[in-house]
């Protein structure tokens, strides 16, 4: 995340499809909704549209698992009053996550705890708002790029249109056959995941929010990394960044220790410090970067122990010296991994670190020489 995060270009039609999710659900809050009003035409006349109508009720006729969604839409609308109550109450305070980023004293704050007594109403409700995302997403949603409604389906949002595109906008060479590298942390990205940022199994009602989707890579996306662990505190956003609402691009700098070559990451303002501690902590990016920096040192001095071989002398401070600046001017804003890298190569051309690189090399050198390799 040291650089900024820009929204999809489907982030509309994801708008509106959690703008569904939450009137459906409040919907289903209603004292005078059972199951027999879970029809397509009560659908229709509840979402306002047909196209969105007839789509949920396609929707709702998929099984995740071996159990209809149908079957959980059902628990959920015949549940008592004073549950509905305190799901209508829930649903309103976490189908969003925009109000929960102001520093004023009294930001909100995300419900941890679950709305239902049973663990049987709470898993029909997971169950139920997590399919938006799989099958739905993946499948297709009934909206276009602007947000409108759409039975078309080559128009329509897909996981793999939203991927996609995130990826497109975010890469500094557009050319096909360029690296791309992980929004997070700047590694090579191989195959992109889509994250949620907040986690689905605790707030399903942001499974396809477009403010809490987030491709990333492998590493970032799963254990020992991100995996599930908690971007708040007891709900709190206050000591987090966020990707979209709080980005951290720019609120850090990576300082590079250079005796161990160690990367640790400084706060720009004291105030943006826990945040810092806190993506640190859920990524490991200290711990990832720092051994990222030993393998692309160990990489450069490989190639300066092979060009002594080569050239059958020990490099000169000189030849180091021109080398090494040579290879930092080289450095690629497009390229994985540049502000590690580029982190390292203002350590080590230092004039003292390379005089003592320079010493080490010619060790090498005469080593390999007394060895009979050279």
């Amino acid at each position: 995340m040291l650089k900024p995060i820009q929204y999809s270009k489907w982030a509309p039609a994801l708008a509106a499809c959690q703008k569904m999710m939450h009137t459906f659900a409040l919907w289903l809050c209603e004292p005078t909704v059972h199951s027999g009003r879970l029809t397509e035409a009560e659908l229709i006349k509840a979402l306002g549209t047909r196209i969105e109508g007839k789509w949920l009720w396609h929707f709702l006729g998929r099984k995740v698992g071996k159990t209809p969604l149908l079957t959980h839409a059902i628990r959920l609308a015949d549940l008592s009053v004073s549950d509905k109550n305190n799901l209508k109450q829930w649903v309103m305070k976490t189908s969003d996550v925009s109000g929960y980023f102001s520093l004023a004293p009294n930001t909100p704050v995300l419900p941890i705890k679950k709305p239902f007594q049973t663990d049987a109403d709470w898993d029909a409700l997971q169950i139920l708002m997590e399919a938006f995302y799989s099958p739905g997403l993946r499948k297709g949603l009934p909206y276009g790029v602007a947000g409108n409604v759409t039975d078309d389906k080559p128009s329509q949002v897909t996981y793999e249109f939203f991927k996609q595109d995130f990826q497109q906008i975010h890469k500094v060479d557009d050319h096909p056959d360029a690296r791309e590298a992980c929004v997070v942390c700047g590694a090579e990205l191989g195959k992109a995941h889509v994250d949620h940022w907040v986690a689905k199994a605790q707030f399903p009602m942001l499974s396809v929010c477009k403010d809490n989707l987030i491709p990333m890579c492998d590493d970032c996306n799963e254990a020992p990394n991100k995996g599930a662990d908690k971007v708040h505190t007891d709900g709190s956003f206050q000591e987090w960044f966020h990707p979209y609402k709080r980005p951290p691009a720019g609120k850090f700098a990576l300082k590079l220790l250079p005796v161990d070559l160690k990367v640790e990451l400084e706060s720009i303002d004291p105030i943006d410090a826990p945040r810092v501690v806190n993506l640190n902590g859920v990524f490991n990016l200290s711990e990832r970067w720092s051994k990222e920096v030993r393998a692309e040192y160990r990489r450069v001095q490989r190639w300066l122990e092979r060009w002594q071989v080569d050239k059958k002398a020990a490099l000169t401070t000189q030849e180091l010296d021109r080398e090494v600046l040579d290879m930092a001017k080289r450095l690629c804003a497009a390229e994985p991994n540049h502000a590690v890298h580029q982190a390292l190569f203002e350590v080590i051309c230092d004039p003292a670190r390379l005089l003592a690189w320079q010493t080490e090399l010619k060790a090498d050198f005469e080593e390999k020489v007394a060895l009979g390799l050279v």
